[in-house]
C-alpha cells in the first residue's frame, strides 16, 4: 500500500465532519461520474479516501487527477487486489472524521446525501449506522426490489434475512472501528451485512426514507450463471455468520431452508432450485422454521419473538408472490 497524503495545510487541519470511503477495482468506466457526485455534495466538510484495489486499468490515474485538483482527496494504491473488505479496512485505518460514509465507484450520490445522514446522527445519539433509500439505474434498473419491513425495533429481526441497507448507502460512526474494533470481515461473505449485524450490538441502525443514492445495476449481475452461483454461496455463508452472531444454532438443512426463503433485495430467488424441489411442502416447512427461529432469537436475547414473527410474515408473503 502506497498512501498519498497531500502536503497542503488542509491535510493537517482539524478533522473533517465526514470521511468518505470509496474503493475501486478496474472502475475506469464510471469513476469520474462517481467522484463528481461526491464533490458536488452540499456538505463540503469531508475528506475522500480513495482506495485503488490493485487496478490494472486507468482507475488510479483518474483518481490521482482528481486528487491534484482537490486537497480533500487522498489516494491509496494497494499493491495487489485483495477484495473490497480489505480495501475498506485500509481506508478505515486512515479515516479522521467521526463519521464514515461508504460510496461505490460506479454510483451517483445525490447532492444532499452526506448532509441528511449527518443530521440523522445529530438527531439521535443512539444511532451507529444510518442508511437511506436508493433508486436503481443502469441497464438492469427495472428489476423489482424486495425489501422487508424496516423499523428500528425490527432491525435485529430483519438482518436475520437480508442486509438492512446496501453499504454504498451507509454512513456510520467511526467509533465502531476505533472503540469497538469492528472491521469488515474478509472471506466469502457479504462484508456489509455481517458488519451491520455486529454494529447492532452497539446501537441502532436507521434507514432514512429519502432517496439519496442512485445505485447502478448491471445486466451481468442479473444474467451471469457463474455470478449468480457465487452470490448464492456467499449469501448462504453470510446467513450462517449472522445467525451465529445472533446466537442462533441452525442445522445444515435448516440453513438451506432459511437461505431459500430469505428474499434477495434485488428481486431474484435466493435459491430457485431449492424452491422448485420443495414446492409442495415449502409453505409448511417455512412456517415451522420461522417459529423455531423466533423462539431461538428470543432465547438468545438477540431480539423479541414478536419482531421475528412480524418480519417472518413478510417473508411468507414474498414466497407467495408470483
Amino acid at each position: 500500500m502506497n498512501p498519498r497524503t497531500p502536503d497542503s495545510p488542509a491535510s493537517q487541519a482539524r478533522p473533517p465532519a465526514v470521511s468518505v470511503v470509496m474503493t475501486a477495482y478496474n472502475a475506469e468506466a464510471w469513476l469520474a461520474e462517481a467522484l463528481e457526485s461526491v464533490l458536488a455534495q452540499t456538505l463540503a466538510d469531508f475528506e475522500l479516501l480513495f482506495v485503488d484495489d490493485g487496478s490494472t486499468d486507468a482507475t488510479h490515474a483518474i483518481a490521482e487527477g482528481y486528487a491534484r485538483q482537490d486537497a480533500r482527496i487522498r489516494v491509496l494504491r494497494l499493491a495487489r487486489n485483495g477484495g473490497v473488505a480489505n480495501a475498506k479496512n485500509a481506508a478505515l485505518g486512515l479515516a479522521r472524521a467521526p463519521l464514515v460514509a461508504i460510496c461505490d465507484a460506479d454510483d451517483r450520490q445525490l447532492p444532499e446525501r452526506l448532509a441528511h445522514q449527518m443530521a440523522a446522527f445529530e438527531e439521535d445519539p443512539r444511532r451507529v449506522v444510518v442508511g437511506c433509500r436508493v433508486r436503481p439505474f443502469g441497464d438492469a434498473a427495472n428489476h423489482p426490489e424486495v425489501w422487508l419491513p424496516f423499523e428500528p425495533r425490527l432491525a435485529r429481526a430483519r438482518i436475520l434475512f437480508q442486509v438492512l441497507c446496501g453499504d454504498a448507502a451507509n454512513m456510520f460512526r467511526r467509533e465502531l472501528a476505533t472503540r469497538h474494533g469492528l472491521r469488515y470481515p474478509t472471506g466469502d461473505v457479504w462484508e456489509d451485512w455481517v458488519f451491520q449485524a455486529r454494529a447492532l450490538r452497539h446501537g441502532e441502525v436507521a434507514v432514512l426514507p429519502e432517496t439519496l443514492l442512485l445505485y447502478r445495476r448491471h445486466a451481468a449481475q442479473e444474467t451471469s450463471a457463474d455470478r449468480q452461483a457465487a452470490s448464492r454461496r456467499r449469501t448462504r455463508a453470510t446467513l450462517r455468520a449472522v445467525l451465529d452472531e445472533a446466537g442462533i444454532a441452525a442445522s445444515a438443512a435448516e440453513l438451506d431452508l432459511h437461505h431459500a426463503i430469505a428474499p434477495s433485495p434485488f428481486g431474484r430467488p435466493t435459491d430457485p432450485d431449492y424452491l422448485a424441489r420443495h414446492r409442495d411442502e415449502l409453505a409448511a416447512r417455512a412456517k415451522a422454521w420461522l417459529g423455531r427461529l423466533a423462539e431461538a432469537a428470543a432465547r438468545s436475547g438477540w431480539t423479541s419473538r414478536e419482531a421475528v414473527e412480524r418480519v417472518g410474515e413478510a417473508v411468507l408473503q414474498a414466497l407467495q408472490a408470483p
